[in-house]
């Protein structure tokens, strides 16, 4: 197929053509996704495929020129795995929900334990590279480059944990959002509020007491009185 001389191969970035062949990159890949849990770009083709043969150059490029030379690929190699995949080859990777693959070329990102129903991947349209900020109607080397290095791994959020800080307070952390224990919101003490996040605590967030409910009743008593008074 014109244009589509694999880029040079190595432990991170692979053209995967013919099942026999290819047959350990094949296993190098399912491992990549299964067991070592890279971040795992793929571009899905179909020989004869016209969108194919423009889209193929153009990976080859990145691949084989400016991902190598790319600071993060060099920081981040042993956590992504790059590879161009014949779609005939589909059978031969049964954790790849073939039926979510609608076109070709199909440029995916799959992350790390990202299996699904039996076991399989399904392709969504999120992770889809024509669905992203840096596709802007292109399939150009260095957009593709952008596209793989807007996945850096270390920036990816940790799934929601809770951490004990100093004091006994429990912080929940949840896509960087915060929340305060209620023995937290307990020992804020609103004449006297510490920064910003207390001080908009005390004035809108704070529910107010029974002690503080009973005093204003008590001073809308005393008020009606002296008025009948009067």
């Amino acid at each position: 197929m014109h244009g589509m001389s694999p880029p040079p191969q190595s432990t991170s970035i692979v053209h995967l053509e013919d099942a026999t062949r290819d047959a350990a990159k094949l296993r190098a890949l399912t491992q990549a996704v299964l067991e070592q849990h890279r971040h795992v770009f793929l571009c899905i083709y179909m020989h004869g495929c016209g969108a194919c043969e423009a889209t193929m150059p153009q990976w080859n490029r990145m691949a084989r020129e400016l991902l190598p030379r790319s600071p993060w690929f060099r920081q981040h190699k042993k956590d992504i795995f790059v590879a161009s995949l014949n779609e005939a080859l589909l059978p031969h990777l049964p954790w790849i929900d073939a039926d979510s693959v609608h076109g070709y070329p199909t440029i995916v990102h799959f992350r790390p334990s990202s299996t699904g129903r039996q076991g399989t991947i399904r392709i969504q349209p999120r992770d889809e590279y024509d669905q992203s900020p840096q596709a802007n109607n292109a399939r150009t080397a260095e957009s593709l480059l952008a596209w793989i290095e807007a996945h850096t791994p270390s920036s990816h959020s940790p799934s929601p944990s809770r951490k004990r800080h100093s004091g006994g307070r429990a912080t929940v952390h949840r896509r960087g959002k915060r929340r305060w224990s209620v023995k937290y919101k307990r020992s804020i003490r609103c004449s006297r509020p510490r920064g910003f996040s207390q001080r908009q605590y005390c004035r809108f967030g704070r529910r107010p007491s029974r002690t503080h409910h009973r005093t204003r009743r008590a001073a809308a008593a005393a008020a009606a009185a002296s008025a009948a008074v009067a």
